[in-house]
Order: C-alpha cells, then structure tokens, then sequence
C-alpha cells in the first residue's frame, strides 16, 4: 500500500540518507501519497546527480502548487479542457506581473461576465487585452475553451508583462506565436488536439513568465 511504502521510505532514508535507490524509492512513494513537497525535493536531489530525474521534479514542483491553489484555482489548473475564465484564474495566482499590472480605464464590461462571482479576473483579463469582447454580442465567452492559438498569444503576453513591457525573443517574439513553435522550444506539450488542460497551461505560463524575465532568449 502507498502509505505503507512511505513509512518504508522514510525509515529508509534514516538508515541510508545516501543511496540513491533508497531516494528514488522515496520519490515515488511521496507521489504517490500526494506528499508533493516531498517528491519535489527527493527528485531535485536525485537529478542533480542524474538529468533524467528533472521532469520528475517540476511534475511535483507543479503539483505541489496545484494543491496549493485556492478552490477556483485549483478546479481550472485541473481542468481537462480550460476556459477562458479558467485561465484568467490560473493568469491571477500563476503571474505576479499580471496581478500588478495597472488595468487601463473604461474597460467595456461583458454582458456574460456581469453577475459571475469571478467577474473581477475576467475584467482583469479584458483590461490588459488577453480576452476580446465582441462587438456583436458584447460576450467575452467565458466559459468557452481555450484553443492552442488563444493559449498561444496568451504567453506571449505574458512574457511581455513579466518583461516589463521588454517585446520576448526566440519562440515567443512572433505575434502571434504558433502552438506548433512554442512545442518545438518546450513551452506546450506536442499534441493534436485544440483544446488544452489546465495543468498544461499553468506549466505553460510559467514558462513564459520565466522566459519573458531573463528576456526570452530561449
């Protein structure tokens, strides 16, 4: 049982704080108890000896902030199809940049977002130009999904908050970006299909993020 694999693990790593095996049986049991704290350090320790153990480590590091998140937060960061309101949320509590972000004034109000509990990050995400307001039915279409494409000049403006107005280079200079471009360069996941889930997209703007503050040479 997984919980009894922890206890294993952990008197393990007592008697033997330096076997590698020990650790990597460690890792997994902290993952699979959902102890991603954990995980996340047992994985980081064991890839700075070996690269391969790397992936292992941001998926802990990521679900440790999952877990984390308010309730709103965490529902869209597991979402297996993101909205737009989803990604406003996971915009508010993934960006430091886009919460500090000064919202031009007169921001037009979507007729879908007036009387929703989560209207003030959907106006948020209007004001700085990440959602579009149609002019034809004034709906933002909040509880539409996110495509590649939309996702896509999402991160780029994100790299651009996080940049301080700085325009990115390498895979998110182009505006906008192509989905297919930003999986070549790591920051989407290589996939066929059009939608996204929201731990896809929460690994993806913090990507973005990061890159748009080093400047974005990746």
């Amino acid at each position: 049982k997984a919980e009894d694999a922890w206890t294993w693990a952990k008197e393990a790593r007592r008697k033997a704080p330096l076997d590698r095996s020990v650790a990597a049986f460690a890792a997994e049991a902290a993952a699979k108890t959902g102890r991603w704290a954990d995980a996340a350090a047992l994985y980081q320790g064991l890839a700075e000896g070996d690269p391969t153990f790397a992936p292992k480590a941001e998926e802990a590091r990521l679900e440790f902030r999952v877990q984390n998140l308010p309730s709103d937060a965490r529902a869209a960061a597991q979402s297996q199809r993101l909205t737009r309101a989803q990604l406003a949320a996971l915009l508010w509590w993934t960006v430091p940049e886009y919460r500090e972000a000064l919202v031009p004034p007169g921001v037009e109000i979507a007729v879908d977002v007036v009387d929703r509990a989560d209207r003030s990050t959907l106006v948020r995400a209007i004001g700085l130009g990440f959602f579009v307001v149609s002019p034809e039915t004034h709906r933002v279409g909040a509880d539409a999904p996110v495509g590649r494409p939309e996702l896509a000049a999402a991160l780029r403006r994100v790299a651009v908050l996080s940049g301080r107005g700085r325009e990115p280079r390498g895979c998110l200079a182009p505006e906008p970006p192509s989905p297919a471009s930003l999986a070549e360069c790591g920051i989407l996941e290589e996939t066929s299909t059009r939608s996204t889930t929201g731990r896809e997209a929460m690994r993806a703007l913090e990507k973005a993020a990061r890159l748009g503050r080093e400047g974005g040479a990746r």
